[in-house]
């Protein structure tokens, strides 16, 4: 399993070395974006599918005598622990701007805006990660992933932007309760339980695979 999660960082290291310079540049020219960060690492997750795709790695991998639930967990691992790396370095990032030029006037930021960070990646990953095990082309799963992460990209801006847009309100209504009980923990339990959620979901999917 070991060896499945040291490929995907040795096959994309290219990529992360992209996306760790993309967030100084956004500092840099005045447009530090959690959406920019966010779009960012989902790429990296439609980049290490195609990755594989393209060079027929999950021909070999089924092949081998490995446990489905294995190589998914392998790549779970790699994803959570490239989410925890990448928003340590954008913390770090955004720390150097305030600290050595605070003249560029961002608002810092707290452990917070970081945890939550970490909660909207990891429940996108949950989201995503089944979807490519489910289709059996990655050409449908890339169409899937392009025109659905684009509408919600759409979607956010428009509830954000349009104060007219209220349907969204009972669910922020719902994340804010939840934040108020405990708002470290709560964004970190609740990671956890989609990618519980995910992961089994995704082994399924790949077994399924396997037999169609």
């Amino acid at each position: 399993m070991w060896q499945l999660f040291i490929r995907d960082w040795k096959s994309t290291k290219l990529y992360i070395l992209v996306l760790f310079a993309v967030i100084p540049i956004s500092y840099a020219i005045h447009f530090p974006s959690s959406g920019i960060f966010i779009w960012a690492l989902l790429s990296l997750l439609f980049i290490v599918f195609l990755i594989e795709k393209q060079n027929n790695v999950d021909l070999f991998l089924v092949s081998l005598p490995l446990r489905r639930k294995e190589m998914v967990l392998a790549r779970y691992i790699f994803l959570i622990s490239l989410s925890i790396i990448s928003i340590g370095f954008l913390w770090l990032v955004d720390l150097f701007f305030h600290n050595v030029l605070p003249s560029f006037g961002f608002s810092r930021l707290d452990l917070i805006d970081i945890i939550q960070q970490f909660w909207v990646t990891t429940l996108l990953f949950s989201i995503y990660v089944p979807v490519f095990y489910y289709f059996k082309q990655f050409i449908h799963a890339a169409i899937f992933f392009i025109i659905s992460f684009t509408c919600l990209i759409y979607l956010n801006v428009l509830m954000v932007g349009n104060p007219l847009i209220t349907f969204d309100d009972p669910i922020r209504a719902f994340i804010i309760e939840l934040y108020s009980i405990q708002p470290y923990l709560m964004p970190i339990l609740l990671s956890i339980i989609s990618l519980c959620i995910s992961y089994p979901i995704s082994v399924q999917l790949l077994i399924r695979k396997d037999i169609i």
